[in-house]
């Protein structure tokens, strides 16, 4: 079914259809909706255009007894056909996709062809054109008389012969127009460009036969044969045989009077055919990524005074104008109002049917005329009438912004009223990099020795007061937004090129395609970046588990990452220690569980990596990713280090602007984020301290973050423009605290790389660099082919950071269990370690005190007789027991007892999960208050 919200959309509510239609009539009201003659007796305006309240324009002609219509009405009404039929023509016309899928092309039919060779082609031209309100759709104010004269025609069939795929036979394709699909042309005899207005865009422009080498400038031939030019042609012949100084004058000042004004260079035809229904001599080539080379310069300036070239506002069209100025610095350039922009138009046709019912021709010539006063070249200087060098402000001001020279948007004053000077910046292949005054006057110094243009004008440059603040203010505005960065995406940049990542797909794109946003050129990462192959696979297994399968482990950035996620290493060394399956995340030596343990470890990391990476931040994924030791050290104040923890965390510093931070410097400097400015990306507080109270980071990592600099600036970072934090750590947080659990995200080190030291098992020290020979992982001499597989095994792990959609965590059984030392403490460990270990006693037999009831009174008093001032309270005792139970996996159970002196008290046991409990004393099945003691309560 059709959609009339589409058709409403497509026009404005109908009003770019009536416009269309009654351009001639509004144009000669003079843009007036309300009164418009619409008869050629209509003495009276009866015309009148209208929008009701759903914002819909409806016609009505008060001459005639017809009700308003709207557009569908009108066509229906104009064409006497039904409602599908009308909303049919206005899908074509105005180029909407037909609802059942089909392409508007109009009849196309096939046919064997026996006769005509693979090629051929035949096009039927009407004589004049007959669907002249399509040809005043596009060209408002052409005449036939100027269709002619650049050999646009109606075309009526067009035909050619090519060989089916399918069954390998010669057929002859013919498409014929319609009034819904009308077809024209610029006939070359040897080759048609077909112009189809209503098709969709890829057939919009398409062309029939073949150029054969041959260079077609339309409207060239019509210079060509023009009487004036033929007899400048002779002048300039008989000027190189002239006899005197004073006879060439005489042919120089002969070919001055015959030379036309101007003539335009158009993108296109479209462009061409509207410029010249005004009045002027037109020339277009046969694209518009085209230019006229030196000879075709040269014939123009023999027969031209002024050259003008009218560019589309698009990107290309900007850099095509650009590139044709620095090729001819005499051609000038004739900008279009750029609110075109706003209405998404773009070129000098778009221009013309815009004004079509706000002028006649005659005040849109004006207009034009008064257009072209503004229009420049890149000759930004005159000469006086004594042939002095001037620089003429304005055209210098149109030469810096062709050269994309800006004004960076900011504010210019300063608290105390007084103007803040600019920022002056040059965007060249979306690239924006930063100029002084005098660096511009260089840059342009620099441009005028690269033409070879005389001393006389470099040397006025030079001395030129107009480099300075107040004229370059007058730049226009650049408004820099930062959009390298989504919920769904990434981009990074590199020397060479940019990276877009998603879920899907890691993408390459070079500087000189379209890209989201500008970018400074001191955020582009100064290496090169190529593609790699993928590193590893993601998979879930026949258990439901997320694994990893390696398919390469060329980055050493990798490397690392696995050796430090097998936490069972030590099942593949020998004696020694020796590892016997280096770089491996897999073992024939593990069980199936313990190699799902490490796979799981190494994605936590690559996730970690992903998340740190992609720099769009959102509340619900506000996290400080947090690295830890796996192995839980013989004291709360013994996690062992040197594990590499803050190797995955620097590695983050070679794609994103880090800020390195001592974990000390937060306890003992006031300004610990002083060097944390607007461009910081990352965060790493390194070695966080034992006493480290990370309710002081929830701001930073959940709010603004905010940056004290030394000197008393301040930095009230947003939220989602703040770099995002990372750490290292040797213990653990307080994890029941819920509000700092929720706000740390953790990675968990192996001890594969470890330091032995006297009071560890460890046979030998191993460093990152001992697995490399000794070399620096990203360091200053890296290699660049193994910094590229590492930058592309980062750009990996954020990709599966996007696929994944949330952090993949590793098992906080270790972290947890840190977390519980911390709060025992190292006094309290000791003790219950030493109290419920086995003895021996004086004939030999072992005693324990697990699994066994103790009094709790007779326990209570002798921990406080060993720890003094840390066992203050029984209350405190029984919270460090339970924590010491909890750590060690043990059951902790209560019940009265008589103790020896046959009174009922509370005792303890530490059930183990050994043999069964044993009791010390007697139980008492039903205590009374007459052999009760006040319990010591724990």
């Amino acid at each position: 079914m059709f959609d009339k919200d589409k058709i409403w959309d497509a026009t404005e509510g109908g009003l770019t259809f009536f416009q269309d239609e009654f351009s001639s009539e509004i144009g000669s009201a003079r843009g007036n909706l309300k009164k418009f003659s619409v008869r050629a007796n209509d003495d009276t305006p009866s015309g009148s255009l209208h929008r009701n309240r759903d914002g819909i324009w409806t016609f009505k002609d008060f001459g005639t007894s017809e009700p308003a219509m709207n557009a569908i009405d009108y066509v229906m009404h104009r064409d006497r056909c039904t409602f599908l039929e009308a909303c049919r023509t206005l899908y074509c016309q105005y180029n909407i996709p037909l609802p059942d899928g089909t392409k508007n092309n109009g009849v196309v039919t096939f046919a064997d062809e026996k006769e005509r060779p693979e090629g051929y082609f035949e096009v039927k031209f009407y004589d004049k054109i007959q669907n002249k309100k399509a040809a005043k759709r596009i060209f408002p104010f052409a005449t036939q008389e100027l269709f002619d004269w650049y050999d646009f025609k109606e075309i009526e069939t067009y035909s050619f012969v090519f060989r089916n795929k399918e069954n390998g036979r010669l057929t002859l394709k013919t498409i014929a127009s319609t009034p819904e699909f009308p077809i024209f042309g610029y006939d070359k005899d040897f080759y048609v460009k077909l112009y189809q207005p209503y098709a969709s865009k890829e057939f919009k422009h398409t062309f029939i036969g073949s150029k054969s080498g041959k260079r077609i400038i339309y409207g060239w031939r019509n210079i060509l044969e023009n009487e004036n030019f033929k007899t400048i042609q002779r002048l300039l012949t008989l000027i190189k045989s002239a006899e005197n100084e004073i006879e060439k004058r005489e042919y120089y000042k002969e070919i001055e009077d015959l030379k036309a004004d101007k003539i335009f260079i158009a993108t296109g035809g479209s462009d061409g055919i509207n410029l010249a229904s005004l009045g002027y001599d037109v020339i277009w080539l046969n694209s518009e990524t085209e230019l006229i080379n030196e000879a075709e310069h040269y014939q123009l300036t023999q027969f031209y005074k002024e050259i003008f070239y009218v560019p589309d506002l698009d990107e290309t069209g900007v850099k095509q104008a650009v590139a044709l100025a620095e090729k001819f610095i005499d051609i000038k350039l004739l900008w279009l109002p750029k609110t075109l922009l706003e209405k998404k138009k773009k070129d000098f046709a778009d221009w013309v049917r815009s004004l079509k019912t706000q002028y006649p021709i005659e005040g849109l010539q004006h207009l034009l005329k008064n257009m072209l006063t503004q229009a420049h070249n890149f000759q930004f200087w005159d000469y006086s009438e004594k042939g002095v060098v001037q620089l003429n402000a304005l055209k210098l001001l149109h030469f810096l912004e062709c050269k994309n020279f800006k004004l960076l948007k900011e504010n210019f004053i300063n608290e105390d009223g007084t103007e803040r000077d600019g920022t002056f910046i040059q965007i060249k292949d979306n690239i924006i990099t930063k100029f002084t005054p005098s660096e511009i006057k260089n840059e342009v110094r620099f441009w005028l020795q690269s033409k070879f243009l005389p001393t006389s004008i470099q040397e006025k440059l030079v001395k030129t007061p107009y480099f300075n603040q107040s004229l370059l203010k007058l730049l226009p505005m650049f408004d820099y937004e930062k959009q390298v960065t989504g919920e769904n995406f990434q981009w990074y940049f590199f020397e060479n090129q940019a990276v877009r990542v998603t879920a899907d797909e890691i993408k390459m794109v070079k500087y000189t395609d379209k890209m989201p946003s500008k970018i400074w050129r001191d955020a582009i990462n100064p290496h090169p970046i190529e593609l790699e192959k993928p590193f590893f696979e993601v998979y879930t297994d026949d258990k439901g588990r997320k694994r990893v399968k390696l398919l390469s482990n060329e980055s050493n950035y990798l490397k690392v990452l696995i050796n430090s996620s097998r936490v069972f290493w030590e099942k593949d060394a020998d004696e020694e220690q020796r590892d016997l399956n280096p770089f491996q995340i897999y073992s024939k030596n593990l069980t199936d569980d313990e190699n799902y343990q490490q796979e799981i470890h190494l994605l936590n990391k690559m996730s970690c990596v992903g998340y740190l990476l992609h720099q769009h931040k959102s509340l619900p994924n506000a996290f400080m990713v947090l690295g830890v030791d796996f192995k839980v050290g013989n004291s709360v104040k013994g996690s062992y280090g040197g594990t590499g923890k803050t190797f995955l965390l620097k590695g983050i510093g070679e794609l994103l602007n880090m800020k390195y931070i001592e974990g000390e410097t937060l306890r003992s400097d006031n300004f610990p984020y002083n060097g944390v400015t607007p461009k910081t990306e990352f965060v790493l507080i390194d070695d966080i301290s034992l006493y480290q109270n990370y309710r002081s980071l929830y701001t930073n990592i959940t709010g603004n973050f905010i940056a004290n600099q030394k000197g008393g600036k301040k930095y009230d970072l947003p939220f989602h423009n703040s770099p995002k934090i990372g750490g290292t750590t040797n213990f653990a947080p307080n994890l029941d605290d819920g509000s700092t659990d929720r706000r740390l995200f953790f990675y968990h080190n192996s001890d594969y790389y470890h330091k032995a030291t006297y009071n560890n098992d460890y046979h030998f020290s191993r460093k990152i660099s001992d697995d490399f020979g000794g070399r620096e992982i990203l360091g200053m001499n890296y290699p660049a082919r193994e910094k590229n597989a590492d930058l592309m095994f980062m750009l990996q792990c954020l990709q599966l950071y996007l696929s994944e959609k949330q952090m993949i965590e590793a098992p906080k059984d270790s972290i947890v269990q840190k977390s519980q030392l911390m709060r025992l403490g190292d006094h309290f460990l000791s003790f219950f370690k030493d109290y419920f270990s086995e003895k021996t006693d004086e004939f030999g037999n072992k005693e324990t005190t697990l699994d066994t009831f103790i009094e709790k009174s007779v326990f209570n008093n002798e921990a406080k007789e060993n720890l003094g001032k840390f066992a203050h309270s029984s209350q405190v005792i029984k919270e460090k027991l339970l924590l010491f139970c909890q750590v060690n996996g043990w059951e902790y159970l209560e019940k009265k007892h008589r103790n020896i002196s046959g009174i009922t008290t509370m005792h303890f046991c530490i059930v183990t999960g050994g043999e069964k409990t044993q009791k010390s004393t007697t139980e008492v099945p039903t205590p009374t208050p007459d052999n009760l003691v006040d319990d010591i309560a724990f």
